[in-house]
């Protein structure tokens, strides 16, 4: 299960098909590509992001 939260409140849950590049980017404001292996889901951030932009 994922659950995807943005100030405390639920924005998305459900099994790995939340971890969308739409969701991920409102969540935490990076652009991705999700890539899909088997039953694995591999992210990858299309450019870089300094730390402190994440804190």
């Amino acid at each position: 299960k994922v659950v995807m939260l943005i100030k405390g409140k639920v924005f998305a849950a459900g099994g790995p098909e939340v971890l969308t590049p739409c969701n991920i980017e409102s969540v935490y404001g990076v652009k991705v590509k999700v890539l899909n292996f088997s039953e694995r889901v591999v992210i990858i951030p299309e450019e870089p992001t300094p730390s402190s932009s994440l804190i």
